[in-house]
């Protein structure tokens, strides 16, 4: 089968867009369907707060669930203060042991400190990954989350 010159030269690559020839008509000639380039995947996580010290805040759920495939498997949360802001507090992530869910403490940070990660198990669980966050100095606490 001969491919007619104006149907290999149809396919135009662009940075924002990709032009694929898909079929040919005697009356129109090639008809092209334009299909958006990939775009990065978004991070996954969040931010939890903590309104005055020493009160949990509310637990600060993903942006994103998480599937683990296996008895073993374990999710890897990142925790950090935005730095400059002079809060510190106490993190606690949420994992899994034999299929119920339990916090698991990620420590002590401070905005002065580089990210923290701890991993937890998670086992073969579908569920929404979340933070939950104890001011330890005079004020609030924001701590941001990615897994």
């Amino acid at each position: 089968m001969r491919v007619p010159k104006r149907l290999l030269t149809a396919a135009l690559v662009t940075t924002a867009s990709l032009t694929l020839p898909i079929s040919t008509s005697a009356a129109q000639g090639p008809v092209a369907e334009t299909v958006s380039a990939p775009r990065a995947a978004a991070p996954c996580g969040g931010v939890a707060s903590s309104p005055i010290f020493g009160v949990w805040g509310p637990a600060g759920r993903s942006s994103c669930s998480f599937l683990g495939s296996s008895a073993s498997t374990k999710l890897t949360y990142t925790v950090w203060i935005p730095p400059g802001t002079q809060q510190s507090a106490t993190v606690q992530v949420w994992g899994y042991t034999n299929g119920v869910g339990n916090w698991f403490s990620a420590g002590n940070i401070k905005s002065s400190t580089a990210n923290t990660r701890v991993a937890v198990p998670w086992g073969n669980n579908a569920a929404t990954p979340r933070i939950q966050v104890m001011s330890t100095n005079v004020g609030m606490a924001n701590v941001s989350f990615s897994h």
